[in-house]
C-alpha cells in the first residue's frame, strides 16, 4: 500500500479534508461501499497514532474481513474504488472554491431558461463581488470577460438598440491574454537559462511594443510580469530589477499566494545566477532578503511544506551574511516543514553548515559522521563539507582516503545527472591543492588561474580563499 497512488495523496490530506471526505463518503449519492468507509477511517486512525508504517495491503485486508482468507485482488481493487472516491472529492472542492465563476455559469444558465429578472439580479449580484475581489491576476480579467459576455448575450437579445459592453469585453479579454503572455515568457526563459533550451518567441515582440505604445504598464500584474521578463533577458538588467523588487512587494496582495510564490522563486533564482557570476554580490543580501519575506509571508510554504532546496538556500545565504541568531533559529523553528522523506538529512546536513561556519568544528563533524544522509543532495553537500573541514584541519592522510572513496561514490551513483561534473571537479581540485608545493607562487597561481576557470564549481569562493 504504501508504493500506492492512494497512498501518497492520501499523506497529503490535511485534517479539514480528512473530514470533508469522511462525510463525502457516507453520502450515497457519492459511495454506495461501505467498506472504503471502514478503509479510509481504518487508514485515518493509523495515521492519527502515527502508524503510517502499518498501512500495508494485508493489514487493511484483515480489518475489513477479519474471517477472510487475503485476497490481494479484492483489496487492490477496494484501493483503487477509494481512491477514485478521495479525487472525484478534491476535484469537487476545487472546483466549488471558484464560488464566482459558478455564479457566473448560473448566470448563463439562467439566461438559458429565459429567467431574466433573476439573471439581472445574479449579475449585478458577481459584478459587486468581482469588484470587491483583492486578486487582480489573470484569473480576475479572465473573469471580468466572461461576466461582461453573458451580459452582452442578454443584452442583445432584449434589443438590437441597446448599447453593448463590447469594448470592456475586449479591454478584459486583451489584459488577460497580455499578463498570461508574459508570465509564460518569464518561465519559459527561466527555463532556457537552466536547461540552455531553444524556445520560439512567437508573438512576444510584438506584446511588448504594444505594452509600451499604449501604456499598459499601468496596469500592476503586466507591469510586473513586464520587469520580470526584462531582468531576466536585458544586459543592462538592474534597474529592471530593482523596478521589479518595488512591485513584487507594493503588489503582493493582488495575487494568490501560489502565483507570488512563483515571482519571488523567480527572482530569488536570478539572484542566485548574479551570485555565481559576480563574487560578494550585493544579489546576496538581496536573496536573503526575499527568502525572509518569502517565509514570513509564508509565500514559500505550500500545504505545510517548504522546499529542501529553499530551506538549504535560506541557511547557505543567512550564513554567508553572518546572520548566525536567525538562521539557527530557523532552522530548528522550519524543521517540521520540511518533507518528511527529506527532513532529518536536510535537518542535519544544515545543523551542521552552521555550526561550520560559526567555527564549532567538532560540533560540525559529529554531525557529518553520522549516517544520516538518505537524501542525496544532502549526502553530497555533507561529504563535500567533510573534506573542507579535513583540509582546514590539515587532516591530509584522512582526507586522501576520503577523497578516494567519495570519487567512487559519485562514480558509482548514475541518478547525481548533471551534479556530477561539480563534485569531480571539487575532488580533482582538491588533489591538486593537496599536492600543492610549499611557497611555490606560480604553482600557486596556476591553481587559481584552473579554479577560476572552472565549470560548474559551486565551492570555487572557498578554493579561492584556501589559496590566497
Amino acid at each position: 500500500m504504501q508504493k500506492s497512488h492512494l497512498f501518497s495523496l492520501f499523506l497529503t490530506l490535511s485534517n479539514a479534508e480528512i473530514r470533508k471526505i469522511q462525510a463525502w463518503l457516507a453520502t450515497p449519492i457519492h459511495n454506495k461501499r461501505k467498506e472504503l468507509v471502514l478503509l479510509f477511517d481504518w487508514m485515518c486512525l493509523e495515521k492519527e497514532k502515527g502508524g503510517e508504517e502499518r498501512l500495508t495491503k494485508q493489514a487493511a485486508f484483515t480489518k475489513l474481513f477479519p474471517t477472510k482468507k487475503y485476497k490481494d485482488a479484492s483489496i487492490r481493487i477496494l484501493m483503487s474504488y477509494l481512491l477514485k472516491a478521495i479525487q472525484d472529492f478534491l476535484v469537487y472542492q476545487k472546483i466549488t472554491q471558484q464560488e464566482l465563476d459558478n455564479q457566473i455559469h448560473l448566470a448563463g444558465i439562467y439566461q438559458e431558461r429565459k429567467l431574466d429578472k433573476r439573471f439581472q439580479q445574479l449579475i449585478k449580484n458577481i459584478k459587486e463581488k468581482q469588484n470587491n475581489q483583492p486578486f487582480r491576476d489573470a484569473d480576475f480579467y479572465q473573469r471580468e470577460y466572461l461576466i461582461y459576455k453573458e451580459e452582452n448575450t442578454f443584452l442583445a437579445k432584449q434589443s438590437r438598440s441597446r448599447p453593448m459592453s463590447l469594448q470592456k469585453i475586449d479591454d478584459a479579454l486583451e489584459t488577460n491574454f497580455v499578463i498570461q503572455k508574459l508570465a509564460q515568457s518569464c518561465l519559459t526563459v527561466s527555463h532556457q537559462n537552466v536547461y540552455k533550451s531553444d524556445y520560439k518567441n512567437g508573438l512576444l515582440p510584438e506584446v511588448l511594443a504594444y505594452i509600451e505604445q499604449n501604456d499598459l504598464l499601468r496596469i500592476p500584474a503586466i507591469n510586473l510580469y513586464y520587469q520580470g521578463y526584462k531582468f531576466l533577458t536585458a544586459e543592462e538588467n538592474a534597474n529592471y530589477f530593482a523596478t521589479f523588487r518595488k512591485l513584487i512587494v507594493k503588489h503582493q496582495d493582488i495575487f494568490p499566494p501560489a502565483e507570488i510564490r512563483v515571482l519571488y522563486i523567480m527572482a530569488i533564482n536570478h539572484c542566485i545566477q548574479k551570485i555565481n557570476q559576480e563574487s560578494g554580490s550585493i544579489y546576496l543580501q538581496e536573496a536573503f532578503s526575499l527568502y525572509r519575506l518569502g517565509i514570513e509571508k509564508n509565500f514559500l510554504i505550500t500545504n505545510g511544506i517548504i522546499s529542501r532546496f529553499s530551506y538549504r538556500n535560506i541557511v547557505s545565504s543567512g550564513l554567508k551574511l553572518k546572520e548566525y541568531d536567525w538562521v539557527i533559529d530557523f532552522i530548528h523553528e522550519y524543521k517540521k516543514h520540511l518533507d518528511r522523506v527529506f527532513r532529518e538529512s536536510t535537518f542535519y546536513y544544515c545543523l551542521s553548515r552552521y555550526y561550520y561556519e560559526i567555527g564549532n568544528y567538532q560540533e560540525a563533524m559529529k554531525i557529518l559522521q553520522q549516517d544520516k544522509y538518505s537524501d542525496l543532495i544532502s549526502n553530497l553537500a555533507a561529504k563535500t563539507l567533510l573534506i573542507k573541514i579535513y583540509y582546514e584541519h590539515q587532516e591530509n592522510d584522512v582526507l586522501d582516503y576520503f577523497l578516494i572513496s567519495f570519487e567512487a561514490f559519485i562514480k558509482r551513483k548514475k541518478e547525481i545527472g548533471y551534479h556530477k561534473a561539480n563534485y569531480l571537479n571539487i575532488i580533482r581540485l582538491m588533489k591538486k591543492m593537496l599536492a600543492l608545493p610549499l611557497y611555490n607562487k606560480a604553482a600557486k597561481l596556476k591553481l587559481k588561474n584552473e579554479v577560476t576557470a572552472t565549470q560548474p564549481l559551486t565551492e570555487r569562493a572557498w578554493f579561492l580563499e584556501q589559496l590566497e
